[in-house]
């Protein structure tokens, strides 16, 4: 077996990186116009980065994100988070990705 030794702040960068770049693949899966307009609205100024959404999702609610969603329905393009709050409870939430404000908030079931 081979181990490789990682220090703590390396080891919390690609966690980092890990995460992210599960949530750009979470957003391909499942957005409507997938990664390529995702990215094409955030170059234009039309919508948030994620990073934007993130700290007003981490700054009302402390957990774990599952899931990332971009959506567009009539009131315009939509975050839908799913988050696993400290308390194990899944929450979904829905902001808007334009204003970075919480529309809703609910539990899971």
């Amino acid at each position: 077996m081979f181990f490789i030794s990682i220090n703590e702040p390396i080891k919390k960068s690609l966690q980092l990186a890990w995460l992210f770049m599960g949530l750009s693949l979470s957003m391909v899966a499942s957005s409507n116009g997938g990664f390529h307009e995702a990215r094409r609205l955030i170059e234009a100024g039309s919508i948030l980065p994620l990073e934007r959404i993130f700290a007003e999702v981490y700054s009302q609610y402390r957990g774990r994100i599952l899931e990332v969603e971009l959506e567009h329905d009539i009131r315009g393009y939509v975050y839908e988070i799913e988050i696993l709050d400290d308390h194990g409870i899944v929450r979904e939430l829905m902001f808007d990705a334009v204003s970075a404000k919480c529309l809703r908030a609910k539990r899971d079931n």
